[in-house]
């Protein structure tokens, strides 16, 4: 979980701190229809926490994906790890639109406002 060269945490470690802070122990899964549109390539599990309700996305493919999200999730905030963060955390955003893009191998997690 620590890149041997730089002694930095690589993306494996933060993977985990992301599912570390932001899905705990009581948790509640939600049905999650990720099927529903023939989604093979994606991972969607939706859950209630006391924090809020949260969606976890994870691209299990080689290629871009892109998701067409609920108008309810249109100003969600993202926090995601793939190619383009390397060995630093989870890049945070705002989400602006009715689409998310997920590169390669990425994982996201939604934060209902």
């Amino acid at each position: 979980m620590i890149n041997y060269n730089t002694g930095k945490p690589n993306s494996r470690y933060w993977v985990l701190k992301l599912l570390k802070d932001n899905f705990h122990p009581g948790d509640k899964i939600v049905v999650t229809k990720e099927n529903m549109f023939d989604r093979h390539d994606l991972k969607i599990q939706g859950f209630v926490t006391p924090q809020g309700r949260r969606i976890l996305v994870v691209n299990k493919t080689n290629r871009e994906a892109t998701v067409e999200l609920p108008t309810e999730w249109q100003r969600a905030t993202s926090s995601t790890v793939d190619e383009d963060t390397g060995d630093e955390e989870p890049r945070t955003s705002k989400i602006n639109g009715s689409e998310l893009k997920l590169a390669p191998f990425a994982v996201t997690v939604l934060k209902a406002e």
